[in-house]
């Protein structure tokens, strides 16, 4: 069985249109920069990791099919770890067994706060 996740920047758009609406160029140029780097390591991490694969990553979201058995929730925790250590930001992951669920499960985590992973169960 395949499991999906998909993780997403939390507040990244409010971060983003404050320096806009600031003027400041170069805040926006230096965030825009680190989250950049940020998707480009969580994605050669989850590419590390047999039976897992990206299948987009931009901006702040990461989209991963995971096969059941390889999946290791540490390693999601890493994943949202690491964006905070690059970015000063968090993320928030939903996993599923369909695309739709871990969208739902997504969705509950950043209504909860955000900086969570929830998985499966609701």
């Amino acid at each position: 069985m395949t499991l999906y996740a998909l993780g997403d920047g939390d507040r990244v758009r409010e971060m983003i249109d404050d320096a806009l609406l600031s003027g400041n160029l170069e805040d926006v140029k230096e965030r825009s920069h680190k989250l950049t780097r940020a998707m480009q390591v969580l994605s050669d991490v989850a590419r590390q990791h047999t039976g897992w694969q990206v299948v987009f990553s931009g901006g702040d979201d990461i989209c991963l099919t995971i096969e059941q058995r390889a999946y290791d929730e540490a390693i999601v925790s890493g994943l949202m770890q690491q964006f905070q250590e690059l970015t000063g930001g968090t993320m928030s992951f939903g996993v599923g067994t369909s695309i739709e669920n871990a969208y739902l499960n997504l969705r509950r985590a950043k209504a909860r706060g955000g900086n969570i992973l929830v998985g499966t169960e609701p």
